[in-house]
C-alpha cells in the first residue's frame, strides 16, 4: 500500500494537492511499518475496517460542501478524479489525518498502561 502512495505521488508531482497526500501517507505508513516493534498496539486491519466505516459520513458531508459548493479546489492541484463531487485525494488526506491521530492515541494508551 505504501509503495503505491509512493508511486501516485510521484506520477502526479506537478499537482501538489496528489503529490504531497499521497507522498505523506507514504512516509507515515513507512515509518509505521519501520518502527513497528515501538506501534504494537497499533492493528491495520482494524484501523481499515474502522476507517471505512467512517468514510460513509465522510462522503455524505464533503460531497454536500463540495456540492454547493462550499468548498472549492484548485483543478489543477489534483487529479481531477471525484467521487461524485469529490476529489478522490480528499479520501487518502482524511485517511492520513485520521491514522496520524490514532497512532499517537494507541502509543500513548500503551505507554501509560506499562
Amino acid at each position: 500500500m505504501a509503495i503505491g502512495f509512493l508511486v501516485v505521488g510521484i506520477l502526479f508531482k506537478e499537482q501538489q494537492y496528489t503529490s504531497w497526500t499521497f507522498i505523506l501517507n507514504f512516509i507515515f505508513i513507512t515509518g509505521l511499518y519501520v518502527f513497528r516493534k515501538k506501534f504494537m498496539s497499533f492493528d491495520a486491519l482494524s484501523f481499515l475496517v474502522s476507517y471505512a466505516i467512517c468514510l460513509i459520513p465522510f462522503l455524505l458531508v464533503n460531497g454536500f460542501l463540495t456540492a454547493l459548493p462550499v468548498i472549492e479546489y484548485n483543478h489543477t492541484e489534483n487529479f481531477n478524479f471525484r467521487i461524485y463531487t469529490i476529489p478522490v485525494e480528499d479520501i487518502f488526506y482524511g485517511m492520513l489525518l485520521i491514522l496520524v491521530n490514532v497512532v499517537i492515541y494507541e502509543k500513548l494508551q500503551s505507554t501509560k498502561t506499562k
